[in-house]
């Protein structure tokens, strides 16, 4: 009797064999899907990674900006003293000439009124109507004597004023120097003149009165 032929390949599995696959099947479907999940754990961290750079990014950028603010505020802060402190000094160095030069401006000045007010005393106490008429003429000899004394200290102040800038005549008003002598006060106006007139005619006439006396005598 002849032997049939048979396919084992074409044999349904055995039981124990289809177990195997299916565990084989789902262990693979596991580890992938454990690897997916493991890839994404690692995309998110990675995407907090580079948020947290990117924070500190902006962190140290914010940093670097307060460094340059802070230097330049520095620099201005050094740049700044040292040119107030450089004019400072130089406007001390001046205001302290200045201040020199105005307190002996104001010693000249305050020398300058005493002696003024000194001339306007004397020349005010001068009593013309007191004069007499035997001394009249020496009376006036000395008056006007007085008078161009004054008149020469009162120039001589004057120009040391001027040439200390106090009281400085413009050139355009055009001062001479007879407005200056206009200025010293001269004693006794018109009554004064008038009341030496008569006493110099009276002097006069008692010359001629003397000389005409001798003339008959010696006649």
């Amino acid at each position: 009797m002849a032997r049939s032929f048979v396919d084992t390949d074409l044999l349904e599995p055995e039981v124990g064999e289809d177990d195997d696959l299916q565990a084989e099947r789902e262990d693979a479907a596991d580890r992938l899907a454990r690897q997916k999940e493991h890839i994404q754990e690692q995309v998110a961290d990675a995407a907090e990674e580079i948020e947290r750079l990117q924070m500190r990014q902006k962190e140290l950028e914010q940093a670097r900006h307060a460094l340059r603010e802070l230097h330049r505020k520095q620099h201005e802060y050094e740049e700044g003293k040292k040119d107030l402190i450089e004019k400072l000094n130089r406007k001390a160095l001046q205001l302290q000439k200045e201040e020199e030069r105005l307190t002996r401006v104001l010693e000249l000045v305050t020398l300058t009124r005493t002696d003024f007010d000194g001339m306007l005393r004397e020349l005010r106490e001068i009593r013309e109507d007191q004069w007499s008429e035997s001394g009249f003429e020496e009376s006036l000899d000395t008056a006007l004597a007085l008078l161009e004394s004054m008149r020469g200290s009162y120039t001589k102040s004057t120009a040391r004023l001027e040439a200390q800038g106090v009281n400085r005549k413009s050139s355009a008003r055009g001062h001479s120097d007879v407005a200056t002598r206009d200025a010293v006060p001269v004693p006794g106006g018109w009554a004064f003149w008038f009341r030496a007139g008569i006493a110099f005619a009276l002097s006069l006439g008692s010359v001629g009165a003397i000389l005409l006396a001798l003339f008959l005598y010696f006649r």
